[in-house]
């Protein structure tokens, strides 16, 4: 008796999966017959890897991004960014920006005395809810923090090297409404000028 044994060859995944991740933009899927991706940034090629599957690769990417961006923060230490390097970060932020980040921005910067209340900051944007528009408004703020390789410290933990994981406080300072006791977010002044020169 003669068993005949197929060599079957496996499914090939054809899905291209993109995002963008920690301020870069990462590309996984099949092409030129290996599972094949690319880390690159404002268009320019960073690094590419070959694996064994789609999402084998993506997760490679972010691995190699976390590597730069924590590379950076290392670099950096407990320097202020200066405010060219702001203009910097904001110029490779902002394009991978949603509409709805964008106008968020756009009506704080030109708030009298930069002041908005999230409340004010959801209906900018179109949000559903206040905790979309804060948690948007946060990703503004990580994206600013991962590019500059700087993360805010609590005003408390000066000396302490405890760092406030309130990625905000890179882009505003908090207060509270003595009218109302809500939280108010007061957007810094050189965000303004970039934010209102673009």
């Amino acid at each position: 008796m003669t068993v005949s044994v197929e060599n079957k060859l496996p499914d090939i995944d054809r899905r291209v999966l993109k995002e963008n991740y920690r301020n870069y933009d990462l590309i996984s899927g099949f092409w030129q017959d290996r599972y094949r991706g690319r880390v690159s940034k404002l268009e320019k090629k960073i690094h590419e890897i070959e694996g064994d599957s789609v999402d084998s690769v993506l997760v490679s990417l972010r691995q190699h991004v976390d590597t730069l961006t924590d590379k950076n923060y290392e670099r950096r230490a407990d320097t202020l960014p200066t405010e060219n390097e702001f203009k910097s970060a904001f110029y490779s932020v902002t394009p991978v920006l949603s509409d709805a980040q964008n106008k968020m921005l756009h009506f704080h910067a030109q708030k009298p005395s930069r002041c908005a209340s999230i409340i004010e900051l959801q209906h900018a944007g179109n949000y559903r809810s206040t905790t979309q528009a804060m948690l948007d408004y946060v990703d503004i703020a990580r994206r600013f923090c991962d590019e500059l390789g700087f993360m805010p410290k609590s005003p408390s933990a000066i000396g302490k090297n405890e760092i406030n994981k309130d990625y905000k406080t890179i882009l505003v300072t908090v207060k509270t409404s003595e009218k109302h006791g809500a939280e108010l977010w007061v957007m810094r002044p050189h965000i303004v000028r970039m934010v209102t020169q673009s």
